[in-house]
């Protein structure tokens, strides 16, 4: 999950996308597995990644905690919620008719969690192998269940916090402390720094002194967020970096690219979706929507956006050779996205933070010529517009990362 000086890629699993992930082995580095995935479709989603892990590439994975999810009344108690507290041990976590508390959560219960915890990653490779043959076989392989890998290292539950003063904040240390003691086994045990602001995030960085660390930033979307909170966040990266500490982002979109420049070593993010999270479980779900990876600007945008813009010029959508996206159906649009990420990341990695400016820079301006050349309608000069007004406020973010980086 860490490592330099190439960010890794991590791509966060969802049993919808077997066919994507299996299809792209080699054009990422690891896989996100989500808590309640591994919990409610525990055999499937395990047959699946040792499969993989044992596969010619051998992509490692991770399983996140998801844990903010029981420190909030659901609004709605789903299967996965509930099967997630089950595998912990502890059933009334999944709560709909309260708010938790802190003090719900005495030394005896984070220490009985952190070690159902630790016990089901530890065990993970030999107990959750039912069906590795059958997903082994659609990967059209002879693939040997001895040659699987458990868990890269081990995500410590963790709250999501406003700061130190956050009473939630004594209990997420309690869970990490307690993940600590209960692995006596050399699997690398990673701390969860999850916070609901990049000040609050340097914050707790500052409080712990010492060992790589996963990061996350409630509602950190990178193309709404404003440049101050961008360069807040980067400066958070940039300290642990200072303090010789590896970080990997479990949220990302390509802003968290151009962070390797500071330091940050890599991020995870859904396919076609998931580049933020709030750590407030929302009454929604379902399959992400219909979006086209428009790589030129480094965002999504909608089927028929990217459509129109095609239209003016091919080269606002690509290297010219691009179908159009509308005849891209919804696995192709999926298969896009992480091939342009991958792309991305191959041409920004190692490059300095000036460097990343420079180049980003004249993408915005090849963009912004090209939308403009051949009198464009008036839709499609709107529709452009809109798409690339964030590269302005990367750009003065990375920009104000840079004079801080003088001082």
């Amino acid at each position: 999950m860490f490592y330099d000086p190439i960010p890794r890629h991590f791509i966060s699993y969802s049993a919808t996308d077997q066919k994507t992930v299996r299809e792209l082995r080699g054009q990422y580095d690891g896989i996100l597995v989500p808590g309640t995935v591994a919990a409610f479709q525990r055999e499937g989603t395990a047959g699946f990644v040792l499969s993989m892990s044992s596969s010619e590439t051998r992509p490692p994975y991770v399983i996140d905690p998801r844990f903010p999810l029981f420190q909030q009344q659901l609004p709605k108690v789903k299967r996965s919620h509930s099967e997630l507290a089950k595998l912990l041990g502890d059933e009334s976590l999944a709560c709909a008719d309260t708010w938790p508390s802190p003090k719900d959560f005495s030394d005896e219960r984070t220490t009985a969690l952190a070690s159902s915890w630790v016990k089901f990653n530890l065990q993970y490779r030999d107990k959750q192998s039912a069906k590795f043959d059958k997903y082994a076989k659609r990967l059209g392989k002879q693939l040997d269940i001895a040659e699987a890998s458990g868990p890269q290292r081990i995500l410590a539950p963790y709250f999501c916090v406003s700061g130190l003063d956050d009473p939630w904040w004594e209990k997420s240390v309690a869970l990490y402390e307690a993940s600590l003691k209960a692995c006596d086994e050399k699997l690398n045990v990673t701390r969860v720094l999850a916070a609901d602001s990049p000040t609050a995030l340097h914050h707790l960085i500052n409080e712990t002194a010492t060992g790589d660390v996963c990061i996350w930033v409630s509602r950190l979307n990178e193309l709404t967020t404003t440049a101050q909170q961008l360069s807040d966040y980067g400066l958070a990266i940039r300290e642990l970096k200072d303090s010789n500490r590896r970080s990997f982002a479990l949220y990302g979109g390509f802003f968290s690219v151009l962070l390797s420049a500071v330091g940050l070593g890599g991020a995870s993010h859904g396919i076609g979706y998931g580049e933020a999270r709030d750590w407030r479980e929302l009454p929604r779900s379902g399959p992400p929507p219909s979006r086209y990876y428009l790589g030129t600007v480094h965002r999504y945008v909608s089927h028929d956006d990217a459509h129109q813009l095609w239209l003016h010029n091919r080269h606002l959508v690509g290297d010219g050779s691009d179908p159009p996206p509308i005849n891209l159906h919804y696995h192709d649009l999926m298969l896009h996205s992480v091939q342009a990420r991958s792309e991305e990341i191959t041409n920004y990695s190692g490059l300095d933070l000036q460097s990343s400016i420079d180049r980003l820079r004249s993408e915005q301006q090849t963009f912004l010529h090209r939308l403009n050349h051949n009198s464009p309608s008036r839709l499609v000069h709107r529709i452009g517009t809109r798409t690339v007004g964030h590269l302005e406020t990367w750009l003065e973010a990375l920009e104000e990362l840079k004079r801080y980086s003088k001082i």
